[in-house]
Parts: C-alpha cells; sequence; structure tokens
C-alpha cells in the first residue's frame, strides 16, 4: 500500500490487486482517522530525512517507471508501511 492509496477528505483506502486481483476502494474508519493519519506523518518524516541522505526512493510497478521516470522520490509513491532499513534501489537497465 502506498501514501497516495490513502484518501482522507473522502475517508478511502485503495487496495490494489486484491482477492481476485481487484482493485477496491474502503471507508477509513472513524476511529481509525487520527492514528493512520499520526502513523502518515511519521512515514513523512522518515521519507524527507531519507531524501536528505541520497535516499527515499521506491521502485514502481510494472511499466510505471518508464512513463513517469521522475516519480520514484514523489511522495505519493512511497510505502505506508516503510522498511526498517535503508535499501538501494535497482534501476533496470536494457541490454543492448
Amino acid at each position: 500500500m502506498r501514501i497516495k492509496d490513502i484518501d482522507f477528505e473522502n475517508d478511502i483506502l485503495m487496495v490494489h490487486s486484491g482477492m481476485e486481483e481487484k482493485d477496491r476502494a474502503l471507508m477509513i474508519p472513524e476511529k481509525m482517522k487520527e492514528e493512520l493519519a499520526k502513523h502518515v506523518a511519521s512515514v513523512k518524516e522518515i521519507h524527507e530525512r531519507d531524501v536528505k541522505i541520497g535516499y527515499g526512493e521506491v521502485s514502481l510497478p510494472d511499466a510505471l517507471e518508464r512513463k513517469y521516470p521522475g516519480a520514484a522520490p514523489e511522495w505519493g509513491w512511497q510505502w505506508m508501511f516503510p522498511a526498517q532499513k535503508l535499501s538501494v534501489r535497482i534501476t533496470p537497465c536494457i541490454l543492448l
């Protein structure tokens, strides 16, 4: 799940490729909104700190890496639950 899959304005959480490979929109329960917002804020702090030291990029699904070449460090594409340790994003190369 990525940050862009959370819509606090409309209280919607998108789940992609769930059961039967379908996308679903779920309501964010009122009880969870505050805690979820706090979690997102803490993830944003981690992301901003990682970007400052030269990290903060994620791998993008399918062909989106080619379609949106600058999207890997964008906030919306970051994972909702990032890894505990820094990882290095491997950029695919084309052999000629």
